[in-house]
């Protein structure tokens, strides 16, 4: 049951900042959509919204690329995919938790979760810096309203990720 609720507290958060561009979301926003006390949230996410953000994007893109053990290219696909199909909810999370650390975290997280799927084939810092650039584009991409086409993007993160290889 536990699983259940996280995963429905969630879908609510999810749903709630796909509808429209928001600067300021409650907890108390959150318990209405969602149906359920206080106390529930805080039991499933001791930091309120911030760790349930934080638990969606390991739920949506971290454990999917770990799961799959997707290589750069394929992890690259996802993530821009996901974002261009999610680009309000996308938007709403950067600017609810769009802080310096909680980047670097979600950077962390999307290398640890490409060393599954490209061991053989990248150094942990190449790996670093591939992430970087692909948060940079993301960054990017939004502050552009989803300008361009994330088969420009892709384009160009294969581009650094070719003359990062011949770096070595």
């Amino acid at each position: 049951m536990t699983q259940l609720t996280k995963i429905c507290i969630m879908n609510a958060l999810k749903n709630d900042l796909s509808i429209c561009e928001r600067s300021h979301y409650t907890a108390t926003q959150l318990l209405n959509s969602v149906n359920i006390s206080r106390s529930t949230l805080y039991y499933h996410f001791n930091g309120g919204i911030e760790d349930a953000l934080v638990y969606t994007v390991d739920h949506e893109l971290i454990q999917p690329l770990t799961k799959e053990q997707m290589d750069w290219r394929q992890s690259t696909v996802f993530i821009l995919g996901y974002v261009a199909n999610h680009q309000m909810l996308t938007r709403n999370v950067y600017a609810l938790a769009g802080n310096a650390l909680s980047l670097a975290m979600v950077r962390q997280q999307l290398v640890n979760a490409l060393v599954t799927g490209n061991q053989t084939n990248y150094q942990p810092a190449q790996l670093q810096l591939l992430c970087g650039a692909l948060v940079a584009e993301v960054q990017f991409w939004l502050a552009s309203n989803f300008q361009e086409d994330a088969d420009e993007i892709c384009a160009r993160l294969t581009t650094f990720d070719q003359l990062l290889s011949k770096l070595d």
